[in-house]
């Protein structure tokens, strides 16, 4: 805040003295005060100053006085304080006129009253908003680190940049989308800026922009994934205030992008931690070890054994942000990179769409998503979206309708026969007895053994041990509809039914 003539007056009071006495002050901003004796001091000013002399160089006639007051009108000084004593004893004969004809405030400093005394006092009227300044920068700081120690950190630090800004700030996404605003009012300023997000992507984390939008004045900065290690944009913040931001606010501003950065990379890196420790059960399960996927899951992830989930298989060179960016996110129940292809098990409510724009982005990655299946079936989906996926066009994601009745007709016949093979292998492998066809003419008779024995020519307690010995290697239960659906179709699918 700048000290103006009048306030400098008014705190000084006897030590400086308008002349003539009386007359009023203007409210002009002092840049600076400064003390000379030279007849020309132009080259040591800036403008804006309040001047202090004692006149030791002037030569006492109105031709000098108007041409040092023209010099001075020149440097475009605040006014001109002359220090009474060492060379006049009282303000000489034509030194006023020739202030007034420049329109120059002027001013006396008594004989007691050293030039010490103005400036000091200057500097310290100075200080005061700039230790206010100070305060409230500290303040806003120490606000912003309180609020990222709060349990919904995210909200609380856009609350406390809106207040800080005196206006309103919001979280977007990568793509633009509002996630939080505050206040509330400000929703529709923050939807405006999708376009400007666009636009902003293509330089990645180095871009940041002040545009307009309706009254606003709005700072938009983009949020760094891992201290932007990877150049990849985690998401924006943006601020917005009907005036432009000063200083403060900016360096407030800042603060609040790596308070909330450092907010999202801890809770990506838990999530991706959480996520490390349930890529086992996709390995198992894609393994043919499902009852031991199933346990797993029990314990890590019990929710995916519950109701329907949509797989997804993306294949590409760039999967390693695409793993956290998946992990990190609530749709995503469980994930698997094998280094080549990124196989992830989605909430039922998950959209081609939220997969498209994460893929979009990485022109390296294909992908293939699935409808809705039970836990029993995904084993076989992930066969044919990883086949779908590597034919699929780069950053594109190809939708199947797959679901529980139909997804082993939309499967290639190699890739049939692959995955049949090792749903069967266990007893492909058998050589001591022929399992195989007492399993088959067990499932087309629906359990009944007396038809199944006399379709194989043996006796019933035969077929039951050949039965339950198919059991025990393949590991399930013959008892579960499901279970010998799966097995129906894979023996159809090797042409032994």
């Amino acid at each position: 805040m700048a000290i103006t003539l009048a306030a400098l007056v008014r705190s000084l009071q006897a030590d400086l003295v308008p002349y003539p006495a009386g007359r009023d002050v203007p409210a002009t901003p002092i840049t600076a005060v400064h003390m000379s004796e030279l007849p020309d001091p132009r080259q040591y000013l800036e403008g804006g100053e309040l001047l202090l002399t004692t006149g030791l160089s002037a030569v006492p006639t109105v031709a000098w006085f108007r041409a040092f007051f023209a010099r001075l009108q020149e440097a475009e000084i605040a006014g001109l304080a002359l220090g009474l004593g060492p060379r006049f004893a009282d303000v000489p004969p034509g030194f006023a006129k020739a202030a007034a004809a420049v329109e120059l405030p002027l001013f006396i400093v008594p004989v007691q009253t050293p030039f010490l005394t103005i400036s000091r006092r200057y500097w310290q009227m100075s200080a005061v908003p700039g230790r206010r300044q100070i305060a409230d920068a500290l303040a806003g700081h120490r606000a912003l680190i309180e609020a990222a120690t709060e349990p919904n950190a995210e909200s609380a630090v856009i609350r406390r940049l809106a207040a800080g800004v005196g206006g309103w700030a919001a979280h977007l996404s990568p793509e633009g989308a509002l996630l939080s605003v505050q206040p509330a009012a400000a929703r529709s300023h923050a939807r405006q800026l999708r376009d400007e997000v666009a636009r902003l992507a293509v330089a990645g984390v180095h871009a940041a922009a002040t545009l307009p939008v309706d009254d606003q004045v709005v700072v938009l900065h983009p949020l760094a994934d891992r201290a932007g290690r990877t150049g990849h944009v985690a998401g924006y913040i943006a601020v917005g205030s009907t005036e432009t931001l000063h200083p403060e606010q900016r360096h407030l501003v800042l603060a609040g992008v790596a308070v909330l950065g450092a907010q999202l990379n801890h809770r990506r890196q838990l999530a991706v931690a959480r996520s490390s420790a349930r890529a086992p059960v996709l390995q198992l399960l894609l393994g043919d070890q499902r009852e031991a996927a199933r346990a797993l899951a029990g314990l890590v992830a019990p929710a995916v054994l519950d109701g329907t989930h949509r797989p997804a298989v993306l294949t590409g060179t760039d999967l390693a942000f695409l793993t956290e960016a998946l992990a990190a996110d609530n749709r995503c129940e469980l994930a698997w990179d094998d280094g080549r292809t990124l196989r992830v098990l989605l909430a039922g409510d998950a959209t081609s769409q939220w997969l498209g724009e994460l893929v979009h982005a990485r022109p390296t990655v294909s992908a293939a998503i699935g409808t809705a299946v039970g836990w029993d079936y995904l084993a076989a989906a992930y066969e044919l979206l990883a086949a779908r996926a590597g034919r699929a066009e780069p950053g594109t994601v190809a939708e199947l309708g797959v679901s529980d009745g139909s997804l082993l007709a939309h499967l290639e016949p190699a890739v049939l026969t692959a995955w049949a093979r090792r749903c069967l292998e266990p007893i492909l492998q058998y050589e001591r007895a022929d399992l195989v066809p007492a399993l088959v003419a067990y499932l087309r008779h629906s359990g009944g053994w007396e038809p199944a024995a006399r379709e194989l020519g043996v006796h019933r307690h035969t077929l039951r041990h050949r039965v339950r010995r198919a059991e025990e290697l393949l590991g399930v239960d013959l008892d579960s509809v499901d279970v010998t659906a799966e097995l129906w179709l894979a023996l159809r699918a090797l042409v032994r039914a």
